[in-house]
């Protein structure tokens, strides 16, 4: 009967074990619903540049849709990305095969640190709160169409396709034909433009809902408004100056459009998995102007996958963080909903803003040990896009000079005979690290040429000097695997990314010892099997101990049977005879505990040190097991632990005066559910347990062969 009960249970506990993790995990068709899908992708120009070599090399990839990052490619092949279409959830794979996902993000390649995939949402997106004059309001002029011959008939107007560096033609830009006049666009094609009804015409006498169908004319289309405006309808960056390491991007186009300001990118990759990058905005009018803005950190997650749960692998997602004040703060995508107004800000002084996950980072370093004053913001919306956004707290106004030098990139008819900052520099014999006012002086002393050349030269070198004093927004952005002294090089406060959880102490020193191993070795297996040796020979003397006492007990049981049947009217000296037993003995009824609960943040920390070492990520470990991070894909080790761990129960003393029914389900229930537990485990922590459970196996079997019935001798009855 008891037989028939223990086999019922133990099926009943692995079948339910079983539904847990292998059953569907499709979401429901009302949950799908309710959730917008990611915006669908754009095709825009970007630049690429690079740095690092072999292993460590890397490329990034520059839009030229708001100057964000639209890839960061790492070379290495450990890195390389598998096949993730099927990992998505089945509402997220419905959108890929739509196209509303990019698919080309989740397919074989170089792992893309950048997780989204539409313009509007790259990592680093510059958001305007404040660009203006602080005087009066000024426009600038976009040209969206160069000039080319336009077709003005009966049917309409016609003008040719987009060329490289055409803008996309949009409602209320402004239609020009040389000596005829100037008409609002209400809508627009590629090749054809309708006017606005109510456009008032600009040359007396010209229709004002339409022109007059002249055939063939010169034409242009262009925009006008403020800065704000023009940003807020299009963010086309223009390369000015590029390298295979380095490219510098400006809005609006210098060499097409006119205007008095430009905000200007620059990305620099340097190795270490580095990104120097600067945001400028340049003042070229006579008037003060005020810039503020933001930048945003974006990422992407399945808002439709199963929350991680017991019976699923653990895999830790992509997530807004920020330190702020000596303090790092993260919030998951599931965390963040449930939060009012779906985000978490934390104000203070900003040293970093990232997007952290299991293994990489993507992390913004400002320069200095307190960061920029400021408020970091970590959001998520229902479409899956996270992001950590940066707000310095205030940004001075850059005051005006038209009698300032301008930057090299700007074209020589919009210069208004003015030199480059170069040219005035190398005029006046300083450079960029000799421009304050005593070298200044000294400059312009020592100067050949006519006093009045010397002083505009000054004023267009101190117009520079203010302006590389106010450089806007500078820092370097850490784009790579998260390997402990690679983060340490860049900012020791990107260590606390790394989850060691509460046993770093002991995981760093695990991590480090099996980099040794393996680097001296070369196998991953081999690492672990002597890095398990080496833990349970430092624990023998504990584990030692744990198996000599339990087998104590075991010899005592006749004489702990005896005085239970002899006391066991009067509770209280029933207890105190089994503890006059066990001092006579030399036995401790709690020995057998002590050093497995010692063992158990040996188990821990190596669990976090595989969950959270890069250098372990897609790993082989040998033969089937492909990534030692991974569950091991035919169970095969998980079913060898739940053997092992089955003969080293029965090799281990059963405690005396135990209930027979609890012994038989420590003996098999125990095995079979650890061994399920096992089943989503990282192969690599599944291995290590393993070899010490067959270390143990070994051990056990050895004190029981050599101690049993020997180590208690008979003292007599009670």
């Amino acid at each position: 009967m008891q037989r028939s009960i223990l086999v019922t249970l133990i099926a009943a506990a692995v079948g339910g074990v079983l539904y847990l993790v292998f059953r569907d995990k499709t979401e429901k068709p009302e949950e799908a619903a309710a959730i917008a899908a990611p915006v669908k992708k754009e095709l825009v120009p970007a630049s690429t540049i690079s740095a690092g070599s072999g292993e460590t090399a890397f490329h990034v990839v520059i839009s030229h849709r708001g100057a964000g990052l639209q890839n960061v490619l790492l070379d290495s092949a450990q890195y390389a990305q598998k096949d993730r279409l099927h990992t998505l959830s089945a509402r997220a794979q419905q959108l890929a095969k739509s196209g509303l996902i990019d698919p080309a993000k989740f397919v074989p390649g170089p792992y893309d640190l950048v997780e989204t995939w539409s313009p509007g949402f790259y990592p680093f997106q510059v958001q305007l709160r404040k660009l203006e004059w602080t005087d009066k309001a000024r426009t600038m002029e976009r040209l969206v169409r160069a000039t080319r011959d336009v077709e003005v008939g009966k049917e309409g107007v016609t003008v040719g396709p987009a060329q490289v560096g055409d803008l996309a033609v949009q409602a209320g830009d402004r239609l020009v034909i040389d000596g005829v006049g100037e008409w609002a666009i209400a809508t627009a094609t590629d090749t054809a433009v309708t006017l606005a009804p109510a456009a008032p015409a600009a040359k007396p006498g010209a229709p004002a809902a339409a022109v007059a169908p002249v055939g063939k004319a010169v034409g242009k289309i262009i925009r006008r408004g403020t800065p704000a405006e023009q940003w807020a309808k299009d963010t086309t960056f223009t390369v000015v100056a590029s390298s295979p390491s380095e490219v510098t991007l400006v809005w609006p186009n210098p060499a097409r459009d006119r205007s008095d300001l430009f905000i200007e990118r620059t990305w620099a990759a340097r190795d270490g998995y580095h990104i120097e990058h600067a945001i400028r905005v340049r003042n070229l009018s006579v008037d003060a102007l005020q810039a503020d803005y933001s930048v945003a950190l974006n990422g992407w997650v399945d808002p439709w996958a199963e929350a991680p749960g017991m019976f699923t692998p653990p895999v830790k997602h992509w997530a807004p963080a920020c330190y702020v004040g000596g303090t790092k703060t993260e919030e998951a995508f599931t965390s963040l909903l449930g939060e009012e107004g779906r985000e978490v800000a934390v104000e203070g002084k900003v040293e970093w803003f990232a997007l952290n996950s299991q293994y990489f980072l993507l992390a913004a370093i400002f320069s200095g040990e307190e960061g920029i004053q400021g408020l970091c913001r970590m959001t998520a919306g229902e479409n899956g896009v996270i992001a950590a956004e940066f707000t310095p707290t205030s940004m001075k106004p850059q005051e005006g000079s038209a009698a300032a030098c301008v930057p090299d990139w700007l074209p020589a008819e919009q210069r208004g005979g003015r030199l480059t900052c170069v040219e005035a520099m190398t005029k006046l014999g300083v450079d960029d690290t000799h421009l304050d006012r005593a070298s200044l002086d000294r400059a312009v002393t020592a100067f050949t040429g006519d006093r009045d050349e010397a002083a505009k030269l000054r004023a267009m070198v101190e117009g520079h000097a203010r302006f590389t004093q106010n450089p806007g927004l500078v820092f370097t952005v850490f784009a790579g695997p998260k390997e402990l002294k690679a983060l340490e090089a860049t900012a020791r406060s990107l260590v606390g990314t790394l989850d060691f959880w509460y046993v770093g102490f002991l995981a760093r020193p695990m991590l480090w010892l099996l980099k040794v191993i393996h680097n001296g070795i070369g196998s991953w297996w081999i690492a672990i099997f002597l890095l398990t040796v080496i833990v349970r020979g430092v624990m023998f003397p504990l584990t030692h101990r744990q198996a000599v006492q339990m087998q104590k007990m075991q010899d005592l049981k006749p004489e702990l049977e005896e005085i239970q049947k002899k006391h066991a009217a009067d509770k209280q000296r029933l207890q105190q005879e089994m503890l006059n037993l066990y001092k006579r003995a030399g036995v401790n009824p709690l020995g057998g505990c002590f050093p497995i609960l010692l063992q158990m943040p040996v188990y821990i920390a190596l669990y976090r040190c595989i969950y959270s070492a890069v250098d372990l990520y897609q790993a082989p470990l040998f033969g089937w097991v492909y990534d030692m991070t991974q569950p091991d894909p035919y169970y095969i080790l998980p079913v060898l632990l739940g053997v092992f761990m089955l003969l080293q129960q029965r090799f281990m003393p059963a405690s005396p005066g135990a209930d027979p029914m609890q012994q038989k389900i420590i003996q098999y229930v125990m095995p079979a559910m650890f061994s399920v537990f096992m089943l989503v485990l990282p192969a690599g922590l599944v291995f290590y347990i393993f070899v010490s459970t067959a270390i143990g196996v070994g051990q056990s079997y050895w004190i029981k062969k050599k101690f049993g019935g020997k180590l208690t001798p008979s003292r007599g009855k009670a």
